[in-house]
């Protein structure tokens, strides 16, 4: 009796053109689904530590459907738009290349000067209008004792 062979799946390796800074992280092939992580490393506040900044490529095959593709941003991927899913490679790719630049707009923005210092008077502000605040309630409180 012969053995039956099976076919073997062939994993699909994808590797987009993506803007400096960003990499793939690991790759996870299994017959059906391919999962794929791309990192970029930014500083999500100028006083943060650097973070890691995750960009999810999913590949599914779906019996009747055929493949279907899954593009998800993590947490702080610019714009936050959630998931989508692509009936094509090309559209898929094309989404993870628009997170990827407007992710790094972002980041080169808020960790520009300009926008620092704006945001550092910003804070100003509200300190001094709390402490403003807290006075006149600490005078209005002394009054009333």
């Amino acid at each position: 009796m012969q053995k039956k062979k099976h076919a073997k799946w062939e994993s699909l390796l994808f590797r987009p053109e993506l803007p400096e800074g960003w990499s793939c992280q690991e790759q996870i092939d299994r017959p059906g689904e391919s999962y794929i992580t791309f990192v970029c490393w930014g500083k999500i506040h100028h006083n943060a530590e650097p973070t890691k900044l995750y960009i999810i490529f999913n590949e599914f095959e779906e019996f009747e459907k055929g493949k279907r593709f899954l593009v998800r941003g993590g947490r702080n991927i610019k714009p936050e738009e959630g998931f989508k899913f692509f009936k094509d490679i090309k559209t898929a790719t094309n989404y993870i290349v628009y997170l990827a630049e407007s992710t790094n707009r972002w980041l080169k923005e808020i960790n520009d000067p300009k926008y620092i210092a704006s945001y550092n008077s910003h804070i100003a502000k509200q300190v001094r209008a709390q402490e403003e605040y807290d006075r006149r309630m600490k005078e209005a409180f002394e009054s009333v004792n």
